[in-house]
């Protein structure tokens, strides 16, 4: 939920005031949810988390509906279904859905753009050829004004746009190397004006995310996670869609596998960072279960079956049922979804309730009237603080000193305009410094090398006087100073 108070926050910031505030900072990352989001508020009159999350379910929904459009245009209605199957029930889609960050626009407008990019291959009318290459283009930066990240789907485009062109005797570079003088450079060059901008943190990772740098194969574990059948399985999908289209299939694969492996080799990884690339991953999947259905009823044993009443959708669900119950991921989500309906059909104030985000959510009474006590906050978590609070004065947080710049204690975060601070006498220094105070952390932010490291919380345990656990879930500490007080650390200038 941290993340997503970002856009939260800031919306909230440009109904009222018209600029991206937070605290003390601004928030211009993924601005353009923030702003649905503000206008989202400004309609329903509620600024509310579920008011936030509202453009990721809509992205998620806009994007189940051109998935299933395409795999009908496509493959047919059997390819339809199974697309719709597939990402309707799809872990992450679902996961994302529920999560007000710019994830599932991302890959709603990277999908468009795709959808186009295929139409402009495939035609030979120049006109629509035309016309499909301006919208995938134009669909392609909205997704980039979205998430940087497209760039890595830009660059794979390219690479595809050359092999096809290879592969139709366009180019001919494999015949007649010195061609490659000429293109190389022109690919080299677009490339780099796309990437430029974001090379300098390609191989920076938060504290938080350390684990995660040397770990090439993170989202292939992630894949099998998340759909160990289908993945498992790929490469059988991926023959049997080839006989229905190579050309697309190529495409499909080009546009998943190479920004997937830009993707494994940056520093920073996170599940939800290739969302976009689901769509190529289940799209030839789509296209494999319509091939597959139709070879299956050529097996003299289902002709039978089907001049005894079987059809092909009764074929299809087979399939899709198959795989709902041998994939770990998909019949787990089923098995939510029908949890889920039942519940709110017997409470139908669960779908109105307030979204619950514990520890925060458990006893924030108690925890707004400790934080009224006190005139200076520290926080491990600053979005929470400004969320339930309104405000803080301290982010104790290792991890976020690798996002700021300088990269140095008591620099200023430029989300929020808070010092940020982590070490024993950084600590040390803010509790001297301040009359009184309360520290608030969460209890999986404790003692944690990325957020309040080990020797940073026995400084505070030794200087500070720990609240007893009346708030489950938190480590909270208080002080009081009597006589004269030394000034507090400064903050160093933003670097130019």
């Amino acid at each position: 939920m941290t993340d997503e108070l970002f856009h939260l926050l800031a919306a909230r910031s440009w109904v009222h005031l018209g600029t991206f505030d937070i605290a003390e900072g601004t928030y211009q990352r993924g601005k353009v949810y923030t702003l649905l989001v503000g206008g989202l508020m400004k309609l329903t009159g509620s600024d509310s988390l579920g008011v936030a999350r509202l453009p990721a379910m809509a992205a998620n929904a806009a994007l189940a509906g051109a998935f299933t459009y395409w795999a009908y245009h496509k493959a047919g209605a059997v390819a339809a279904c199974s697309a719709a199957f597939l990402w309707i029930f799809n872990e992450w889609a679902l996961r994302n859905s529920a999560f007000a960050r710019f994830y599932t626009m991302q890959a709603l407008f990277v999908w468009i753009g795709a959808m186009f990019l295929f139409r402009s291959v495939a035609s030979r009318s120049p006109a629509v050829m035309l016309a499909a290459t301006i919208m995938s283009l134009l669909s392609f930066l909205v997704a980039l004004a979205f998430q940087p990240t497209t760039v890595f789907l830009i660059t794979a485009v390219m690479i595809w746009l050359v092999l096809e062109a290879e592969l139709s005797g366009t180019l001919r570079l494999w015949r007649d190397h010195k061609r490659w003088l000429l293109v190389l450079p022109v690919i080299v060059a677009l490339a780099g004006y796309f990437v430029r901008p974001y090379a300098s943190g390609f191989f920076q990772a938060p504290q938080f995310e350390a684990d995660r740098m040397s770990a090439p194969f993170y989202y292939a574990r992630c894949f099998l996670a998340s759909m160990p059948l289908l993945t498992l399985a790929f490469p059988v999908a991926v023959l049997l869609a080839w006989r229905r289209d190579a050309r697309l299939t190529r495409g499909m694969l080009v546009l998943l596998v190479v920004p997937l492996a830009i993707h494994s080799v940056a520093a920073r990884k996170e599940e939800r960072y290739i969302l976009y690339l689901a769509p190529f991953f289940l799209g030839i999947w789509a296209l494999a279960i319509g091939i597959a259905v139709q070879r299956l009823q050529r097996i003299p044993a289902i002709l039978s079956w089907r001049r005894a009443g079987v059809t092909t959708g009764a074929l299809t669900v087979a399939v899709l049922a198959g795989i709902m119950l041998l994939d770990r991921g998909y019949r787990g989500t089923v098995r939510l979804f029908a949890i889920e309906g039942i519940q709110a059909a017997r409470q139908p104030a669960r779908v109105t309730r307030e979204i619950d985000d514990p520890p925060w959510s458990a006893d924030l009474a108690q925890l707004r009237k400790l934080a009224a006590e006190y005139p200076t906050l520290l926080t491990a978590q600053d979005t929470e603080a400004v969320y339930r609070f309104g405000r803080y004065d301290y982010l104790i947080n290792r991890s976020r000193i690798d996002e700021i710049f300088p990269a140095v204690e008591f620099a200023k975060d430029f989300r929020t305009g808070r010092p940020v601070l982590f070490s024993p006498d950084g600590v040390a220094r803010v509790i001297a410094c301040h009359e009184k105070g309360l520290i608030v952390s969460p209890d999986r932010r404790w003692r944690s090398a990325a957020w309040i490291p080990a020797d940073t919380a026995d400084r505070i345990e030794r200087i500070a006087t720990r609240i007893p656990s009346s708030v489950p879930g938190f480590h909270l500490f208080t002080w009081s100073n009597t006589g004269p007080l030394p000034p507090c650390p400064a903050s160093p200038a933003p670097e130019s």
